[in-house]
């Protein structure tokens, strides 16, 4: 039987806490679902130290570390790249969310020689995952998070980021399997333990209340533009079963987010989101993700990147009515971050910014921090390149949402110059401008002409 985290006794439903004009997050990455390439505090010299990879050629993984220590190895990295300070230098620029990511093995215990479903390879090295500690072991740095991030003021977005099975094979999924492609998700054992996983992570979120602000079911579910990977039917009838399981704990304002890439937010989703219309699903949002890999090294060429992904959402809010969130965008592939890129990273911060917010209802940049002050723009802020980000700043000139018009009135009646066109010889007639002049309207409108001296003497 499987069993979820203990959060505590209080499962009531929960409402959302007081709603943003615009989200102006950060990713709080790397650290429940490490990726040895970011670089944090101790990710080489004790999480992945004399680990080697399980995928020729590449980097190690979460997955990859099987040491009869790897618990300690798992508390020693996490008390180090968890800090109050993170949290007051957020909320110090203008930050008032983060996404916070998380594996299923940090959410549920499986049972003793139970894995995700898959070849046996990458089966051994899931269970290497969830060897690492209980599940219930790691609420000590997610009640850590939520604790620091309520005493800035800052709200919680709770990702899943890890799927049993692996949602695609990239290592941001815990375990590089050697290429995206190699994903196992979609099986019905998969699909059960990623509910269980989302029922854990809902559970959490109600039992932080207000410092929560909501969940993302699957980070990045794989799928290029050919149609191979993963059935976005099949996810969508997933996501159906999975909003109903969080609802059970969550209030229906608390947002749901379901997230994926840009191409297919703009054509599968958009004729697809009216699924998740129905009032048992309550608040639910759409969110993707915004990367360019060819190298730019001017701001204008850089921007110009975009425009694919940006035709392809532009118009999602307002054909479906549901919220779209830019849940990850990044500054890499400009140059090297250091004093020799003369690459304008803040005018970037500023399109993105401004840009998520016309577009959508905001945007979390990607990541707090890294040894790569490209990748970790917030708390390399003070220097990114040769000059600071100005984040507080690009937030406070960041328009708001645009105002709600005002629902239009009843026509007014045509204002006759000197009489006005009536069919009851007493009230004017709500006529078109044609009618609107004597000959027209005794001629061709049929109608009697009422001198503005009867009109004004007869008119209730």
């Amino acid at each position: 039987m499987l069993t979820s985290v203990a959060v505590g006794s209080f499962l009531a439903l929960v409402t959302c806490s007081e709603a943003f004009d615009r989200i102006h997050g950060a990713n709080y990455g790397s650290r429940f679902v490490v990726e040895k390439f970011f670089g944090l505090y101790q990710t080489d010299d004790v999480f992945f130290k004399d680990i080697s990879s399980g995928s020729p050629g590449k980097d190690p993984s979460m997955c990859d570390v099987n040491t009869a220590d790897a618990g300690s190895r798992m508390s020693t990295y996490l008390d180090g790249v968890i800090k109050d300070y993170h949290f007051t230098k957020m909320a110090s620029m203008g930050f008032n969310t983060i996404r916070f990511p998380l594996g299923y093995w940090d959410l549920i215990d499986l049972p003793a020689g139970s894995t995700p479903n898959g070849p046996s390879a990458a089966s051994a090295r899931w269970q290497n995952l969830q060897n690492i500690m209980p599940a219930n072991n790691y609420m000590k740095w997610i009640n850590l998070v939520f604790q620091h991030a309520a005493s800035s003021g800052i709200k919680v977005l709770l990702d899943l980021h890890g799927a049993p099975g692996s949602q695609s094979g990239n290592s941001n999924t815990g375990c590089d399997l050697g290429a995206d492609e190699n994903t196992y998700w979609d099986t019905d054992w998969n699909k059960q333990l990623s509910l269980q996983s989302i029922e854990a992570m809902a559970q959490i979120c109600a039992d932080k209340g207000s410092a929560c602000w909501g969940i993302s079911l699957l980070n990045e579910p794989y799928s290029p533009w050919s149609g191979r990977g993963i059935s976005r039917d099949s996810l969508k009838n997933f996501y159906v079963d999975a909003i109903r399981r969080a609802r059970v704990h969550l209030g229906s304002d608390v947002p749901i987010l379901i997230n994926d890439w840009p191409d297919w937010i703009g054509s599968y989703w958009k004729n697809e989101a009216s699924t998740f219309k129905g009032a048992e699903f309550g608040k639910v949002a759409f969110s993707t993700h915004f990367y360019q890999w060819d190298q730019t090294t001017d701001l204008a060429s850089a921007e110009r990147k975009f425009d694919g992904n940006f035709n392809s959402v532009q118009d999602f809010q307002s054909s479906t009515g549901f919220d779209l969130i830019f849940t990850e965008y990044a500054f890499n592939s400009h140059g090297s971050g250091g004093d020799d890129d003369p690459f304008d990273y803040n005018g970037l911060a500023d399109y993105f910014v401004h840009r998520f917010d016309d577009v959508g209802k905001g945007s979390f940049v990607w990541n707090f921090d890294s040894f790569y002050s490209a990748w970790g723009p917030v708390d390399h802020a003070d220097k990114v390149g040769q000059r600071p980000i100005h984040w507080k700043t690009i937030f406070h000139t960041s328009p708001g949402p645009a105002p709600t018009p005002a629902p239009p009135g009843p026509p007014s009646p045509p204002t006759p110059s000197s009489g006005c066109c009536s069919w009851d010889n007493v009230q004017c007639g709500g006529t078109t401008e044609y009618c609107e002049t004597q000959a027209h309207c005794e001629g061709d409108c049929n109608g009697k002409w009422i001198h503005a001296s009867v009109h004004n003497s007869l008119i209730v």
